[in-house]
């Protein structure tokens, strides 16, 4: 899954490279690793650099946003509410 979603983030900040100007691009610097982060490691800066990104990139912080949902399900363990919890999961892609 992270795989995917590395391809995903490369492709875009690419493609956003190309799109925005270029001081807003320099804005982004950074973003890429913080995209990589579990959540509970994330520090004040990269929060508000990835509300900056949402802007920018809405689609690759919404698949960050769901990788990190998903993976605190797997955390949970398998149990009789996991599928309840994968199910809420798969309807916010």
């Amino acid at each position: 899954m992270r795989k995917g979603v590395d391809d995903l983030r490369k492709k875009e900040l690419k493609r956003i490279k190309k799109a925005l100007p270029k001081e807003e691009y320099k804005s982004l610097k950074g973003v890429m690793w913080v995209l990589r982060k579990n959540v509970e490691d994330l520090t004040e800066a990269d929060v508000e650099l990835i509300k900056e990104a949402q802007t920018a990139c809405a689609m690759l912080v919404n698949v960050y946003l769901l990788c990190l949902t998903l993976t605190n399900i797997f955390k949970k363990g398998v149990s009789i509410d996991c599928g309840s919890h994968y199910q809420l999961w798969a309807r916010q892609g």
